[in-house]
């Protein structure tokens, strides 16, 4: 119990020794000011520098969204030109089925053309073909004139030889009336002779 009332009273002495002074106090109270406005020019600083470095990201930020626009504008200008380049290409595209049909076009007419030539030259061997059947025919015709001038040659030569023979014919049977004529005529002669024989008989 003694020994406790010691602890708390020499707890005492050091709690009184260790209050300070006055002038302690006030030094203690000015630094403890001092420490304030360090402190708050310290939070200042710190507020600044968070400000400043606020504004640095903002500016980071701004910085880089003004290269994400660059980059925006620039792929805004390469989809531009890569629009125009494949307009570009539906044009060639276009030009290239536009010469396409053309060249086709232009087959089709030299086929045409050609057609048109093969059907001329068809019609010009058909025209001489029938211009050599005509002939042919007139040919064959002139043949069969030649042939039947031939047979009428022919037939005038038989008949030229059966006038021959019909005047011969005449001839003889005249001849043969004339023989027939002279025989009639020698018989009647020799009767007369006869007769005049007889008759000188009789007379003598």
């Amino acid at each position: 119990m003694f020994f406790s009332k010691l602890v708390i009273a020499l707890a005492l002495a050091v709690t009184v020794l260790a209050l300070p002074t006055p002038e302690v106090q006030l030094e203690k109270n000015f630094k403890r000011t001092e420490l304030a406005d360090r402190d708050e020019q310290l939070e200042g600083s710190f507020r600044r520098e968070a400000l400043l470095e606020k504004d640095f990201k903002r500016d980071a930020l701004l910085e880089k969204d003004f290269r994400r626009e660059a980059f925006l504008e620039k792929d805004f200008k390469r989809d531009a030109l890569l629009e125009k380049d494949f307009k570009r290409d539906a044009l060639l595209e276009k030009d290239f089925k536009r010469d396409a049909l053309l060249e086709k076009d232009f087959k089709r007419d030299a086929l045409l053309e050609k057609d048109f030539k093969r059907g001329v030259q068809l019609e010009k061997n058909f025209r001489r073909e029938a211009l050599l059947e005509k002939d042919f025919k007139r040919e064959a015709l002139l043949e069969k004139d030649f042939k039947r001038d031939a047979l009428l040659e022919k037939d005038f030569k038989r008949d030229a030889l059966l006038e021959k023979d019909f005047k011969r014919d005449a001839l003889l049977e005249k001849d043969f009336k004339r023989d027939a004529l002279l025989e009639k005529d020698f018989k009647r002669g020799v009767q007369l002779e006869k007769n005049f024989k007889r008759g000188l008989e009789n007379t003598y």
